[in-house]
């Protein structure tokens, strides 16, 4: 049962993401900073909408594949992330309000690498030191 729950969460947050990525967003009447801490307010956003891919996709996949598919699991998930990264981030060009920005899908890739790392060092450490 828990395992459908997180698939369900896991497609429900593809279509926000995607949702996300493909509507127009214009706050021109709110007073948004550029940039927070030297970043990018934008790249930020970003990161934060892609860095979950990793925990719901381990959460609804990886985990009942682990046994399968070993240290792959990390792989397919990691690698599946960075395609939803590049898929996105051209499907802004269906907007023509919208741009493709080389730096948002760095943004994205960095994200998933690093929830796939965090996914990762989470599993190995249980591995190890749950034995």
């Amino acid at each position: 049962m828990r395992l459908l729950l997180y698939k369900i969460l896991f497609f429900i947050y593809l279509a926000v993401l995607f949702c996300l990525m493909i509507i127009t967003i214009n706050p021109d009447d709110v007073e948004i900073p550029i940039q927070l801490l030297g970043i990018e307010i934008d790249k930020l956003v970003h990161f934060t909408l892609f860095f979950p891919y990793s925990v719901f996709a381990w959460l609804a996949f990886g985990r009942t594949t682990i046994k399968r598919f070993s240290n792959w699991s990390f792989v397919l998930i990691g690698t599946s992330g960075l395609v939803l990264a590049v898929v996105t981030e051209f499907s802004q060009l269906l907007n023509p309000h919208r741009n493709f920005d080389p730096k948002d899908m760095l943004a994205n890739f960095i994200a998933i690498l690093a929830g796939t790392l965090v996914i990762t060092v989470i599993c190995i450490s249980k591995k190890y030191f749950h034995k």
